[in-house]
């Protein structure tokens, strides 16, 4: 079977295959991440109104933010998330119970106190942090502002929405560096305040864009990247008191992303350099990446390979696989981020009926010759050349093909069916559930003659099903 076309963007330099660890600062080019810095605390330098008014955690997160988190999520954001073992020992095998595993705080101040603290002479670090200060500050007093001018190294002026009113910031750029600084501005707003004695007559602001909610829940999408897109509504309302559309709110969190660990492309180019970090922190782990051929293409400036397949497994997992049952099951998922590809994934599993993750695998498609692939590192990396190992897998011709392969000084495998795939094709091929139990729990059996007991039950039943349907 031909391997399908690789996409553009998976690439890396031409000693990629290497897989020693010293060699991966000659071989792995490593682009800095071309993007603006994550929203982190902004205030203005040089105010004493709008100074910081909560303590910030280590997380970035004030007290407020770290309350709406937890009643959002239901979980306590200063535990990492990766740290978050709790539910890690209830993981099981088929057939056990599983389980699926800003800047300164938004306090409000009195509707009666016109001027809310800005003055000239305010200083931010960037014109960005500006950005996001000024939003901030419109968003949680439900003020609206509009911008009059909009230039990058001259000027950014933003103005009231209500024309008659003479609220207006104007901000210009240092002559010396990169900091940005309010020149003048009037803060008294003179327009109508209806929206500050009743914020949720409307439920939208101009100034809570999706960009806004990504820099401003930065932090706390960082502690929960599974955090769901309702959560992150929910943390937007706690916060701001508005009820954000879901549409918006995704691609807020996709650019949270962005910020945090950069883009897809990016994500690929730094994989070696994450798999080198990885083996060096995890003494004895194995990985391979290769490219995709010989092709190449230049990719700024450099002439680089194109990625085609990496594989990984940690030595903690393979020394414990030597006391586990020699039963192994091996299978493929399809990835659903931008670019498509599959991940063939084997696990084990100990003598409590807990699973163990063995080795993972990145591949374009499940094909011959990707299975024969992790299946080969599979068997001289983790497996013990003298062990017979038995491979449970569902009816993919690339795995059977695979199981079938010889390497000489390694124990032969023993392949059998995957008990959840066989019912599922059998239940398809019948649209009968009674007779899919009695075969589901045939293959449980552990005694020869419960399984000819159950094994009679099924025939009996299926000639009765037949003789009725006949009838």
């Amino acid at each position: 079977m031909s391997q399908p076309e690789p996409e553009p963007w998976l690439e890396e330099d031409d000693d990629m295959h290497d897989n020693n660890v010293g060699d991966l600062e000659a071989y792995c080019e490593q682009e800095d991440m071309d993007r603006e810095i994550p929203f982190n605390r902004v205030f203005a330098s040089n105010s004493d109104e709008d100074g910081p008014e909560e303590e910030v955690d280590e997380d970035g997160l004030t007290a407020k933010e770290a309350n709406a988190f937890k009643v959002a999520n239901g979980r306590d954001p200063s535990i990492p998330f990766f740290h978050d073992v709790s539910l890690a020992d209830q993981a099981v095998v088929d057939g056990g119970e599983g389980f699926v595993l800003g800047p300164r705080p938004s306090s409000h101040r009195a509707v009666t106190q016109r001027r809310y603290g800005i003055k000239a002479g305010l200083r931010f670090r960037t014109l960005l942090e500006f950005k996001m200060w000024i939003k901030e500050f419109s968003v949680k007093h439900h003020r609206p502002y509009k911008v009059v001018h909009s230039n990058n190294k001259i000027r950014y002026t933003v103005k009231c929405t209500e024309d008659r009113c003479p609220w207006i910031v104007r901000a210009r750029p240092c002559k010396l560096g990169s900091e940005w600084y309010i020149v003048s501005c009037c803060a008294t707003h003179l327009c109508d305040g209806k929206n500050i004695y009743e914020p949720m007559v409307k439920n939208d602001h101009r100034q809570l864009t999706s960009e806004f909610i990504a820099y401003r829940l930065s932090n706390s999408i960082k502690s929960l990247p599974i955090m769901p897109i309702k959560s992150v509504m929910e943390l937007v309302y706690t916060l701001f008191h508005y009820r954000v559309k879901y549409g918006k709110v995704w691609k807020a969190k996709q650019a949270a992303f962005k910020m945090l660990y950069g883009d897809w492309e990016e994500a690929y180019n730094r994989l070696p350099r994450l798999l080198g970090a990885m083996a060096h922190t995890n003494p004895g782990m194995v990985h391979v990446v290769e490219p995709f051929g010989q092709r190449k293409r230049t990719y700024k400036g450099a002439t680089v390979r194109i990625f085609g397949r990496a594989f990984w497994a940690f030595e903690r997992c393979i020394q414990a696989f030597q006391h586990c049952r020699p039963v192994i099951s091996v299978d493929g998922t399809f990835l659903t981020g931008q670019f498509k590809g599959t991940m063939l994934v084997a696990i084990s599993c100990d003598a409590n009926s807990r699973l163990l993750p063995l080795a993972f695998s990145l591949v374009l498609a499940e094909n011959n010759d990707n299975w024969a692939w992790f299946m080969g590192l599979l068997r001289s990396k983790v497996i013990l050349p003298q062990r017979e190992v038995c491979v449970i897998s569902d009816r993919h011709q690339g795995i059977l093909n695979a199981v079938e392969v010889d390497i000489p000084g390694h124990a032969r495998l023993h392949h059998r069916w995957c008990m959840r795939h066989f019912c599922a094709n059998f239940f398809r091929a019948c649209r009968n559930k009674e007779l899919t139990d009695l075969l589901q729990e045939s293959c449980k059996a552990y005694s020869d003659r419960r399984f000819s007991n159950l094994i009679n039950a099924l025939l009996a039943s299926r000639d009765l099903s037949e003789g009725g349907m006949n009838s």
